[in-house]
C-alpha cells in the first residue's frame, strides 16, 4: 500500500489551476524524492496519474509556466511543494487513486473531502456550491456526475441527505487505513531486521574481524529480537562504549560477548539502576568482567569436553 502526502496549501490552487494539471502536479509528488532529479516518461506518467498521454506535455509545460516544477530537457528537477516543505498540514492520498482512469475534476472533488474533518460516524459536511467552488464548476449539476462515479469505483462510501435546499452534503469517503500502513511496515521492519541478524549472526559464527557499524548492528537486532527497542539516541555513547571495549578484546569474542549479555540481561544484570538492556552497561567493568568470566568458563568446559576421549564400546 502506497500513499501520498499532499500539502492542503495545494488545494486552495484547486479554484485557478487546470485539474489535470494538479491531478499530473499530485502524481509527481507521490514519485519524486528530495533532492534526487526525477527522469520519467510521459508514458509513466500517465499511468500513475490517469491523464491521457495526449496531455502530459501540455500539462508538464503549463506546471513549468506556474512554478510549481523545474525541469531540465525532460528531467523533472524540483517540485515547489516537497515533502520537506511540509508543515504538518497535509492530506493522505492512495497512490492507486490517483492512477484511476475517472475525470480528474471527480479526483478533486474526493481529495477536498478527504481533506475535511471527519465526524465521529467517518462522514463529512459540505454543500454542493462549495464543493462546486472548490473544483472551479459553474454547474453544480456536474456535481452529481462525479459522486456517482466515486460511488461506482467504491471511494466514495456513503452518502446521507441532509435537510435543508441541499439534499446529498454527508459524505463518507475511503481513507488510508493507518492501522493497516504501521502493520505491513512492522513487517517489513521485522523481515529486514531478521535478515540483518542472520548475516551478522553467519559473520560471528565464522570468526570474521567485525567493525565498530557490524557490532552496533549486531547489538541493535539482539536488543530488538528480545522484544525491545533500541533507543538511536544512545548511538554515539554505544560507539564510544565500542571502542573502548575493543581495546579488551578482539572484535569477534566481543560479538559473542555482546550477545551473551544481551541474551542474559533479564536473569542476571538487571537491578535498580539498570532496567533496560544499554551497551554502556557492558562498558561497566563489574558488567564486563562478569560476562567476560561467564564465557571464558564456558569456553573451557567446551574445549575440555572435545579433548575427552570417548569411551569404547565393551562387546
Amino acid at each position: 500500500m502506497a500513499f501520498t502526502k499532499i500539502d492542503n496549501k495545494l488545494l486552495e490552487l484547486m479554484e485557478t489551476i487546470d485539474s489535470k494539471e494538479i491531478i499530473l502536479y499530485m502524481a509527481i509528488l507521490s514519485v519524486k524524492r528530495e533532492n534526487i532529479p526525477l527522469q520519467i516518461t510521459n508514458m509513466e506518467l500517465a499511468k500513475i496519474s490517469g491523464i491521457s498521454i495526449n496531455n502530459i506535455s501540455k500539462c508538464l509545460k503549463a506546471l513549468e509556466e506556474k512554478s510549481l516544477i523545474s525541469r531540465d530537457g525532460k528531467i523533472i528537477t524540483d517540485v515547489r511543494h516537497g515533502t520537506n516543505k511540509l508543515t504538518g498540514n497535509f492530506t493522505m492520498i492512495d497512490n492507486d487513486f490517483l492512477a484511476e482512469k475517472i475525470d480528474s475534476r471527480a479526483k478533486l472533488l474526493f481529495i477536498k473531502l478527504v481533506s475535511l474533518k471527519a465526524d465521529s460516524w467517518g462522514y463529512v459536511k459540505i454543500s454542493q456550491e462549495r464543493l462546486a467552488e472548490c473544483i472551479s464548476l459553474k454547474d453544480r449539476t456536474s456535481i452529481y456526475r462525479h459522486v456517482e462515479r466515486l460511488q461506482e469505483t467504491g471511494w466514495i462510501l456513503d452518502i446521507k441527505k441532509g435537510n435543508g435546499y441541499n439534499p446529498c452534503n454527508y459524505y463518507k469517503v475511503k481513507r488510508v487505513d493507518f492501522e493497516a500502513l504501521k502493520q505491513e511496515q512492522r513487517k517489513l521492519n521485522a523481515k529486514q531486521q531478521n535478515e540483518k541478524y542472520r548475516q551478522l549472526k553467519e559473520k560471528v559464527g565464522t570468526g570474521q574481524d567485525l567493525t565498530v557499524t557490524d557490532l552496533l548492528e549486531w547489538f541493535t537486532c539482539l536488543v530488538e529480537k528480545k522484544g525491545n527497542v533500541y533507543n538511536k539516541g544512545n548511538f554515539p555513547k554505544d560507539k564510544a562504549v565500542i571502542n573502548n571495549l575493543l581495546s579488551k578484546t578482539d572484535s569477534n569474542t566481543l560479538a559473542k560477548l555482546i550477545e551473551n549479555y544481551t541474551n542474559s540481561f533479564d536473569r542476571k544484570f538487571k537491578n535498580h539502576y539498570r532496567k533496560t538492556i544499554k551497551l554502556q552497561y557492558l562498558g561497566n567493568d563489574d558488567v564486563f568482567n562478569q560476562v567476560k568470566n561467564a564465557y571464558d568458563s564456558e569456553l573451557e568446559q567446551s574445549q575440555a569436553q572435545e579433548e575427552e576421549p570417548s569411551e569404547m564400546a565393551i562387546f
